[in-house]
């Protein structure tokens, strides 16, 4: 997500170029995108490292 933010502020608040409007959309969307994935997945519970050990 910070990656997208980075992104984002490179970009600027008022774009000059198509090129920046079409960069700061891509980077909205794909931020979107992965947050909401990240949202969704359920963390997995780890077995104890003893528990795993034994088999």
């Amino acid at each position: 997500m910070a990656f997208f933010e980075a992104r984002l502020s490179l970009a600027g608040q008022s774009p000059d170029t198509v090129y920046q409007i079409a960069q700061i959309k891509t980077y909205q969307t794909l931020g979107k995108l992965v947050g909401e994935t990240l949202k969704s997945v359920k963390p997995v519970k780890s077995k104890p490292a003893k528990a795993a050990r034994e088999g």
